[in-house]
């Protein structure tokens, strides 16, 4: 089975924000003009077209967005503001300095680097999250805060790590039977400032059980589906930034999406792809009678950052992984005209193109 990748852990979180700031100078900013002398490829869309296609993706993106929503809370004495952020049927309040461009949804980080945040939502079962992690360490079932926290674990298991070493505590609040959310509060001992920690209280306290979606939608909201559509919204809107990402022959690649005014027929071809019904599996793996990824074989990210939704696309494969607020949805897609001609090779089309207009 395949696997949609994604980052996992504040390490990894933060390798991979500074591998996307290295690289993101590799293309023009969206809807910026080629340089004077230099004309973009003519697509298929004219201006007007292409102006309304524009228009209308836009005015759809907007019923996907939470407006922004912020609080002022006391941490230690000194006022602070945090922003409200919306998960997959939770909510959070978040300080903005601990803000990334939300290209991490779910994982934040204090400026310092000395301290952190994460929200992920684990399944249960074999691999249930309280007896993993009670297999080592100190280890408490009920917890000194309300519902939904009714049981932690402690990483140190009663042992003091080194000055300067990372160190982690786990907090885990139910979802039902089969599920369970878990949160990590990374610091580093004996750089952690008092205010990170009650920064880091202050968010875990503040996280609610909800119905609502990091995406707002007026329609009923089908998890999966609605982040795609999203999505596809997203590429079409002009003001959406989009990046494209991927590991080829052991090298890393970053290229803004949008890097031309061509990129439109592109993006139109992408969005004019079906998806079936979308399934959630366990542990980020792949659904049955997915996709069967050999050594060698590409997977192409396309990642919305401003959404914070990322799509996985396999060689050879109709299908794709949307990744989004800790979760992964898989879905089969075709062609509305019903030809054979995978999403895959449509998004290579258009990192092909890309890679032109980031050349130029």
């Amino acid at each position: 089975m395949g696997k949609c990748r994604k980052s996992k852990g504040l390490a990894a979180a933060v390798l991979a924000l500074a591998l996307l700031a290295g690289c993101a100078g590799t293309g023009q900013e969206p809807g910026v003009e080629p340089p004077a002398g230099q004309s973009a490829p003519e697509g298929p869309a004219l201006d007007g077209e292409r102006l309304a296609v524009l228009e209308e993706a836009e005015e759809r993106l907007k019923g996907y967005l939470w407006p922004r929503e912020t609080v002022v809370k006391d941490i230690l004495g000194q006022e602070m503001e945090f922003v409200l952020y919306h998960g997959n049927g939770w909510t959070i309040h978040v300080p903005t300095s601990w803000e990334s461009e939300g290209v991490y949804s779910g994982i934040w980080s204090a400026p310092s680097h000395n301290a952190g945040f994460q929200v992920g939502k684990q399944f249960l079962g074999v691999n249930n999250p309280k007896w993993y992690r009670a297999q080592t360490g100190s280890w408490r079932h009920e917890t000194d805060y309300d519902p939904p926290f009714d049981y932690y674990y402690d990483n140190d298991g009663g042992y003091t790590p080194p000055e300067g070493s990372a160190d982690y505590i786990y907090f885990f609040a139910p979802d039902g039977d089969d599920r369970s959310y878990e949160f990590t509060l990374s610091l580093v001992v004996g750089e952690t400032t008092q205010e990170e920690r009650a920064i880091q209280e202050a968010m875990l306290l503040s996280f609610r059980l909800d119905d609502s979606s990091h995406v707002l939608y007026s329609g009923d909201y089908t998890p999966g589906r609605t982040q795609w559509e999203s999505a596809a919204a997203g590429l079409l809107a002009e003001s959406e930034p989009v990046r494209f990402f991927w590991s080829q022959d052991g090298q890393s690649y970053d290229l803004a999406g949008k890097a031309s005014p061509d990129y439109l027929p592109h993006a139109m071809e992408v969005a004019d792809y079906q998806p079936g019904e979308f399934v959630q599996t366990f542990f980020g793996e792949g659904p049955e009678g997915g996709p069967v990824t050999e050594s060698g074989d590409e997977i192409i990210t396309l990642l919305l950052p401003e959404l914070g939704v990322w799509l996985y696309f396999y060689e050879n494969s109709p299908w794709v992984c949307v990744h989004h607020a800790s979760e992964d949805y898989w879905a089969e897609l075709r062609r509305k005209d019903g030809s054979d001609k995978l999403i895959y090779d449509a998004v290579l089309e258009w990192r092909e193109a890309g890679l032109g207009w980031g050349a130029g």
